[in-house]
């Protein structure tokens, strides 16, 4: 009913209500039902419509997601750079797992990892990973086929020691140099402590990983040690200003604290000559005190009466 439909007439769309109406200039009279149809209309058939006319033929939604993993992936390139001097041509160590995620999800590593990571990519993989696809058989074929056509770093060891264990002492050794791509957790695991860069595939796309809290921590103390000197370095630049006869930190420093103590003697002095002057004040004070309580009982004794002129004879 609904291609019948779609082929006699025509979709439009309005852009601000997304109200849906079909043009049909040779039914009239089948109007009322075709828009009764069209409000019940399937959410598939509905979905195509709006994706059709309303993001374009190109798919707007996906691009604009395209452009957040891409925006995302290059500010994690970003922090890696400014932090561990990771620069491209970017160098991707693959292991198995993640070459075998890529055939299920058919997703072309070669192809698609410069577009992701917007800079020059150089595809690596080691002796190890080869030889463990190979005696998987039949199962790791097609990882095997995939992996073959990749450099070979060479391993540190001579003799197999099994893809996990090689991968991870290759990308420590390596680290700040090279980026891990895997689907291993435990290889994951044991390499996001070192601050190694990760690539895994999820919902049929490749993603970097964000980093580590191992990681960010790192970045924090780097860029603290940056900010400040080291003692060795301001004995070097003491010594060179005093060569070139400039006033020194040292100097400032040591003129800065002779002026805080001198301002504390000052203070402290002034404070004693305070606690003298009140001192002072109050002995005076009992002085006076003492004084006028003397002449006040002075004036209480009784002055002496004088002898008659008879009595002074005899």
């Amino acid at each position: 009913m609904y291609r019948d439909l779609m082929r006699q007439g025509t979709y439009a769309v309005d852009l601000t209500s997304f109200s849906k109406f079909l043009v049909y200039p040779k039914k009239q009279k089948f109007q009322n039902l075709i828009s009764e149809k069209l409000t019940n209309c399937e959410t598939s058939i509905n979905s195509r419509f709006i994706r059709r006319h309303v993001y374009g033929s190109s798919g707007g939604l996906k691009n604009e997601k395209m452009k957040t993993r891409y925006k995302k992936a290059k500010r994690i390139l970003t922090f890696y750079y400014n932090h561990f001097g990771l620069k491209p041509p970017y160098v991707v160590l693959i292991c198995g797992t993640f070459c075998k995620q890529a055939l299920t999800d058919k997703i072309n590593i070669a192809e698609q990892l410069p577009k992701y990571l917007s800079g020059e990519v150089q595809l690596f993989t080691t002796k190890c990973a080869v030889k463990e696809c190979e005696l998987g058989g039949s199962l790791l074929y097609g990882p095997f086929k995939v992996l073959s056509q990749y450099d070979i770093l060479d391993c540190p060891h001579s003799w197999f020691k099994g893809s996990t264990k090689c991968m991870r002492k290759m990308a420590v050794r390596e680290r700040g140099k090279i980026i891990l791509a895997t689907q291993d957790e435990e290889l994951a695991s044991s390499v996001r402590e070192h601050n190694v860069p990760l690539l895994h595939i999820s919902h049929n796309s490749i993603n970097l990983e964000a980093p580590s809290s191992a990681a960010k921590d790192f970045a924090v103390d780097k860029t603290s040690q940056k900010l400040t000197l080291s003692k060795k370095q301001e004995v070097t630049i003491a010594k060179l200003k005093e060569e070139m006869g400039l006033p020194t930190e040292l100097v400032k420093r040591w003129n800065l604290m002779n002026i805080i103590i001198i301002i504390i003697i000052i203070i402290i002095i002034i404070i004693i000559i305070i606690i003298i002057i009140i001192i002072i004040i109050i002995i005076i004070i009992k002085l006076r005190s003492i004084k006028t309580l003397g002449a006040s009982l002075y004036s209480l004794i009784p002055e002496p009466t004088p002898l008659s002129e008879n009595r002074q004879i005899e």
